[in-house]
């Protein structure tokens, strides 16, 4: 009997183990997100990149007419019919694949969210067990693993990289666009991507490490209370 009740803990702890692996991962990539995709964060990038030069609106048009797109992947209504002196900024093709990039950043946010929310309640019920904190070492590390290819493949073909990104989640053909003549493009050129790609790779490296490294001081400290 006691056999099978340690069977059974250590069937539940390693479920537990699992569930808190991938929310610890779900929840540093939404956090990440969410830390380079928003307005504060994109018109830095804009600015590097020289992007009322580019698109030939003042800055201050560019900062409104970005502010809203964001605003419309977060809270709607994903028309993107915004204009500059009566003009509409995008295509009818442009505007049609920003309702795309709508849809898949809320379904991602909306996954992220349940992962956060899962190691939330976990956290409250397994944070004195070992097997919580091997889980959330396995999802750090796996963070970190994927962080160094990721930048790697950033650094080394970013082109590549950038449309093996975006094959994941859209149509072929539907994300690209001219940017001699397509405002989409020109208000994110690519030094922007490139920039912000870099950045979310190294900043998810980094928080990874962190809670990495936190995770495994833990175990170490169970392991020599057993000891």
């Amino acid at each position: 009997m006691a056999t099978r009740r340690l069977t059974l803990a250590g069937a539940a702890g390693a479920a537990g183990g699992g569930i808190v692996a991938v929310a610890t991962m779900l929840t540093i990539a939404g956090a990440v997100v969410l830390l380079f995709f928003n307005p504060a964060w994109v018109d830095v990038a804009q600015r590097r990149a020289s992007v009322d030069r580019i698109t030939g609106y003042p800055m201050s048009e560019v900062r409104r007419v970005t502010d809203a797109m964001i605003g419309e992947i977060y809270l709607g209504p994903g028309t993107f019919e915004m204009a500059v002196d009566g003009v509409p900024v995008l295509t009818q093709r442009e505007r049609t694949h920003m309702g795309d990039v709508r849809v898949v950043v809320l379904r991602f946010l909306l996954v992220a969210g349940a992962g956060a929310a899962a190691l939330a309640g976990v956290a409250a019920v397994g944070r004195r067990r070992p097997w919580f904190w091997r889980g959330m070492a396995a999802g750090a590390g796996t963070i970190v693993a994927v962080g160094l290819v990721a930048g790697a493949g950033l650094i080394v073909a970013f082109d590549a990289t950038f449309t093996f990104f975006h094959l994941l989640f859209f149509q072929p053909g539907s994300f690209v666009f001219d940017p001699r003549i397509e405002r989409l493009v020109q208000l994110f050129p690519e030094q922007l991507w490139v920039e912000s790609f870099i950045a979310v790779a190294i900043t998810g490296f980094v928080v990874a490490l962190a809670v990495l490294v936190v995770a495994l001081a833990r175990l170490r400290r169970f392991a020599a209370a057993r000891s």
